[in-house]
């Protein structure tokens, strides 16, 4: 979890941290079953807001990759919206 260290890292040293990321999501395509059905969310992870959106989750053709690659991309602009500056 290089990310996470590099986040925490950064908080240490002063600088105020937010996470944009996807809903967790197994390798497999499925979203983990505490995060089905959800938009967004707002968590709280070691200290760090953390802002969890929707996303196509696929794994198995270029196509449905593609397109968990394409509404994470636009997803993403709700999760921005929702940080703070």
């Amino acid at each position: 979890m290089r990310l996470g260290s590099f986040c925490r890292e950064v908080a240490e040293a002063g600088h105020s941290v937010e996470i944009v990321t996807a809903m967790p999501h197994h390798p497999a395509g499925q979203i983990f079953p505490e995060y089905q059905g959800k938009f967004y969310c707002r968590e709280n992870w070691e200290g760090l807001t953390v802002h969890r959106v929707w996303l196509y989750a696929a794994n198995s053709s270029n196509l449905k990759r593609l397109l968990n690659y394409a509404s994470f991309c636009l997803t993403c602009l709700f999760g921005l919206a929702g940080a703070s500056r």
